[in-house]
């Protein structure tokens, strides 16, 4: 899927911030978007933080990471050891539904960011590895002053 579909689909256009020599954000933070992209501007991840979102199984922002794991399986969930997301507490990932063996590149994958106390803050879904990034596009953001959000810091 390419940014322009994405406009369309919203009936808005993000503000594309390179972030690596290889990633930018695409931002619309009045909607509580962002996509992740290539190069080329082909999408390789979304973030979400909108109370109106859910995955296909129900999960959304304010749910806890233990609704996260009864829904989705202990043996499909984990917090990625050492990451904080940008709200603070853990990245929770879910392995590829459709592929759980694997967490190669080009599998899909759901991530929560969450706050501290466990509750779900945003909605990630997309590729490997990105959707798993603290940064969203890598581990270190290299222009977050040129985001803003999603990659402003939880307080």
């Amino acid at each position: 899927m390419s940014v322009s579909t994405v406009e369309t689909a919203f009936g808005t256009s993000l503000f594309m911030a390179p972030q690596t020599e290889d990633c930018s954000l695409g931002v619309a933070e009045d909607l509580g978007i962002a996509v992740v992209t290539d190069h080329t501007s082909a999408v390789l991840a979304y973030v979400i933080e909108r109370d109106d979102t859910r995955t296909r199984e129900g999960i959304g922002v304010g749910d806890s990471i233990e609704r996260v794991r009864s829904v989705y399986g202990p043996d499909m969930t984990a917090p990625l050891t050492g990451t904080q997301s940008q709200t603070g507490g853990p990245v929770v990932v879910v392995r590829d539904l459709e592929q759980p063996e694997g967490m190669g590149s080009g599998s899909l994958h759901y991530a929560f960011d969450t706050e501290p106390g466990g509750s779900v803050t945003r909605i990630r879904s997309g590729f490997w590895p990105w959707v798993a990034y603290t940064d969203y596009c890598s581990s270190m953001a290299e222009n977050p002053q040129r985001t803003g959000w999603p990659l402003t810091r939880g307080q």
